[in-house]
């Protein structure tokens, strides 16, 4: 066991003036902190680990028969369509159209696949 997390419960516990309902919240809370800077050293990973590992896929090396028509031909011939399971995001200023682009995305995408569709 690591020493300061054992000091730090040592330390919560032998706290004479705090009832069982401040110990156990600040129990909790180090378990907390404890296990997201656990979950950080094991679970982060770069974006270039990432692109590396994905570098195929992301360069076009699709089967003919996997790719998700747009339903705008122009797009699908330069970009291929979409994957199944892709994530796309679509950035831009306030009043360039993405809202009116993706609704008719997911309107033609729908006719063949699943859409799910997040705006925030």
């Amino acid at each position: 066991m690591n020493t300061d997390f054992k000091n730090s419960i040592e330390k919560i516990i032998a706290n004479q003036h705090a009832d069982e309902g401040e110990l156990l919240f600040q129990l909790k809370h180090l378990l907390q902190q404890t296990e997201l800077r656990n979950a950080e050293k094991h679970h982060s990973r770069s974006l270039s680990a990432l692109v590396s590992e994905n570098i195929k896929q992301i360069r076009g090396n699709k089967q003919e028969g996997d790719a998700v028509k747009s339903g705008f031909t122009e797009f699908d011939n330069l970009y291929g369509g979409f994957s199944p399971g892709e994530l796309v995001v679509i950035g831009a200023r306030p009043s360039m159209g993405k809202t009116q682009l993706l609704v008719n995305l997911a309107l033609n995408i729908s006719a063949s696949a699943p859409v799910l569709y997040f705006t925030f």
